[in-house]
């Protein structure tokens, strides 16, 4: 007998399991037809999802050698008392190369166009999750049953015993599966009342196999987060690759990946982020190793880079570097003219270091902005230098600052072991302020208050502008908390130059929730000692200050021009005293005595209202050499003591003695500072210069004249007709007793006994 040859067998087998493949196929596509098919799919759909009604218009198949099936119009709602709609697809395709399967390769296509799914939150759960909720409690019923069966005796298997073991047929072994997703929308409505849209353009897995390197892409655009502050729109772009079958081989799988988001816009950005890219290389292995080495890009410039490694829930963010240009990342969210920085645009904030994330975050990083940072307000300029760094107890920040010739530094301390329960009850911010060399001048003052009012002004007009409504007055808004954190400041001030005027000394602040309190130490204003104290709390949802003041032999003409306009202009001398009170939102009430040696009151002309006070008596006063008396506003003594409020400021006690002096002049009264009443302040004038007072004496009878200021506020000018009034009687009176002297000298000339029969005849 004639062995027949391999290829003849071969041959001869492919051609029998021909014939009774396709004698297969030809019996199926007889026996099924299209309305079983699609009974079968919809029972296996609604089984799936147990609580849903499945509709479908129309299927179609064919069954050869190139077999495909057609499904159109599957629409899914939830069933409940009212239905939801959960996914609907215009058309299903599925395509199978039985053929190349049969001989170990091919390609399996499925196409899913246009579907469209939909999910819906309630107050508790959601469409699917009630649409999934049966099958949830079949399975726990089944697991329950199944638990209570004895287990059955079966001998080991090497292969079931394996972890995470997987069958694949040898049919498929070798194929591969594209699954193409087109047109898909994802509407979102969430229990929030936000919503949102997601269209994904197209997804695509390509080459999907067990031994072959997987591709994937997903096109998309988002729209979510309507009707809120944060609506935000992009498209979105994700492509990478993956070989599969490392899952199975190598027990770990590798992932690259490339996301890019472009046309970002939300309303919280000036202009739209035209890209923004991340690039990932993702390690998984079955214990639970995962690995990412990951770069973000920014339009075209790298931002930040690092790797992620994580264990057994332990996760630590290794080698991260950031690196931001603060003029480009500013621009998009600030407009550069509303802010007093300067960039040149090489600004940039470095960061270094790493984060173990896990129960505890412990975060060990270091940054800083580099070159110094240029700000201008005004006529000041400062250059600053930020670093830092956290550590396991907390973050430490310093601020170095250049300007007016000096230096002020702040060190600030912020204790943490950066657990929620830490934040919570966070110990208090330490800040160490050192504040050396300065060199300040009243004209710098000045310069930054006229900019302050003008923009003011601007703020006042282009608000008139755009409400052009009455100005209203508006009330303050309640203050609920001083504090988030509590705050320890120390302030240290050496070789501070106040208009030639050394400051030095120490300023302490402690701020909590709902009380602060401020503090000098040592303040010393060249040989002038301050000191203030300052209690702050919380009253009636407004700010209460109970304060107190002393002066000790302080300078106060170095503080002119570094106090509001018209409060101690033109006013020196070394002044000693105290004022205490308090302030609650915009009411106050103080208490004040201030006694000034050896200064100067500049802007009150004092000789004017002496010498106008003597033109208004007439002939009179003619004879009177007023002429000879110099006031220059120099004063030996100047006293003010008073109550001050809103309303009115009562002057107790006013003194002024002047430097030679020539002229003392005290009194008091109310000043009303707002609203239609007159201030008043009755004062005596007294004239103490021998020969003038003499004169006085003799042709008026007085060297002491009653003086009433008055005038709106502070602008006082004195009522000569009162003080007429007051001195005209001694006036006539003398000038009688002048005349009557002048005769009886010229009747009895040197008769002394007929002079002391009219001896106090004019008293």
């Amino acid at each position: 007998m004639k062995t027949k040859s391999p290829l003849k067998i071969i041959l001869i087998t492919a051609f029998v399991l021909i014939v009774i493949l396709g004698g297969g196929l030809f019996v199926a596509s007889k026996k099924l037809k299209p309305e079983e098919m699609k009974k079968m799919m919809i029972t296996q759909l609604e089984t799936a999802i147990p609580n849903s009604k499945v509709k479908t218009t129309a299927l179609d198949f064919s069954l050869g050698f190139n077999s495909s099936v057609d499904i159109k119009g599957v629409d899914i709602t939830y069933a409940g008392k009212r239905s939801y709609p959960l996914v609907s697809i215009e058309t299903l395709k599925l395509k199978i190369p039985l053929w190349s399967l049969i001989f170990g390769g091919g390609k399996v296509e499925v196409v899913l166009d246009s579907p469209k799914v939909n999910y819906i939150e309630f107050r508790k759960g959601s469409n699917w999750e009630r649409a999934l909720e049966q099958n949830k409690k079949r399975k726990t019923v089944r697991g329950n049953k199944s638990s209570n069966k004895p287990k059955k005796n079966t001998k080991p298997n090497t292969a079931e015993n394996k972890e995470d073991s997987v069958l694949i047929p040898s049919l498929f072994a070798s194929s591969e599966i594209n699954i193409s997703v087109l047109n898909l929308n994802l509407d979102y409505s969430l229990r929030d009342k936000t919503n949102g849209k997601i269209e994904v353009e197209k997804f695509l897995l390509k080459d999907v196999g067990v031994k072959s390197t997987t591709a994937f892409e997903l096109k998309s655009k988002l729209d979510v987060l309507k009707n809120t502050p944060n609506h935000t729109r992009m498209n979105l772009l994700l492509i990478g690759e993956s070989n599969l079958y490392d899952w199975f081989d190598k027990n770990e799988v590798t992932l690259n990946t490339k996301l890019i988001l472009q046309n970002i816009k939300n309303p919280a950005l000036r202009k739209e982020v035209s890209k923004v890219a991340l690039n990932s290389k993702i390690k998984y292995s079955k214990a639970g190793a995962l690995s990412v080495v990951y770069t973000i890009m920014l339009e075209e410039s790298e931002i930040s880079k690092g790797v992620v490694e994580g264990q057994k829930g332990a996760i630590v963010l290794k080698d991260l570097e950031i690196s931001l240009g603060l003029k480009d990342v500013a621009s998009y969210v600030i407009d550069p003219s509303v802010i007093p920085i300067t960039l040149s645009g090489e600004e940039k904030l470095s960061l270094k270091g790493k984060v173990n994330l896990g129960k505890k975050v412990t975060p060990t990083l270091k940054f800083n902005i580099k070159p110094a940072l240029t700000i201008k307000q005004g006529n000041i300029e400062v250059k600053s230098l930020l670093s830092g760094e956290t550590t396991r107890n907390g973050l430490i920040l310093n601020l170095e600052n250049e300007l007016l010739s000096g230096h002020a530094n702040i060190d600030t301390h912020i204790k943490t072991n950066w657990t929620p329960e830490s934040f919570k009850k966070m110990k208090p911010i330490i800040m160490n302020v050192d504040v050396r060399d300065l060199k300040v001048t009243p004209e710098i003052f000045a310069q930054e208050q006229n900019t302050a009012k003008n923009d003011k002004t601007k703020e006042d007009s282009n608000s008139k502008n755009i409400n052009n409504k009455k100005d209203k007055k508006t009330k303050a808004s309640p203050v609920t908390a001083l504090a988030a954190v509590p705050l320890r400041a120390n302030v240290n001030i050496e070789n501070v130059d106040l208009a030639g005027a050394k400051l030095a000394g120490g300023i302490n602040l402690k701020v909590g929730k709902t009380s602060a309190k401020l503090s000098t130490s040592g303040l010393v204003l060249d040989k002038g000692e301050i000191t203030v104290r300052d209690s702050i709390r919380i009253s009636r949802g407004l700010l209460r200050h109970d304060f107190e003041a002393s002066l000790l032999n302080v300078d106060l003409s170095s503080l002119n021009g570094f106090v509001p306009k018209g409060a101690i202009e033109g006013l020196s001398g070394s002044n000693t005293g105290k004022v205490s009170g308090h302030l609650l939102g915009e009411k106050y009430f103080a208490k004040a005595n201030f006694k000034l040696s050896d200064g100067k009151l500049s802007k009150l002309n004092l000789e004017n209202y002496v010498s106008g006070l003597i033109d208004k008596l007439g002939s009179i006063g003619k004879k009177v050499p007023t002429k000879k008396l110099k006031i220059n506003g120099e004063f030996k003594t100047l006293q003010l003591k008073g109550s001050f409020d809103n309303k009115r400021h009562s002057f107790e006690k006013v003194l002024f003695k002047a430097k030679d002096n020539k002229v003392i002049i005290s009194g008091a009264g109310n000043v009303y500072p707002l609203g239609p009443k007159n201030s008043q302040l009755k004062v005596n004038l007294n004239i103490k210069d021998p020969k003038i007072g003499a004169s006085l004496k003799k042709e008026i009878g007085t060297t002491v004249f009653p003086m009433l200021l008055k005038g709106p506020g502070y602008v006082l000018n004195p009522d000569y007709a009162y003080t007429i009034k007051k001195v005209s009687k001694k006036a006539v009176k003398t000038q009688a007793k002048k005349e009557v002297k002048k005769q009886i000298k010229k009747i009895f000339k040197d008769n002394k006994k007929m002079k002391k029969m009219f001896k106090g005849l004019f008293k």
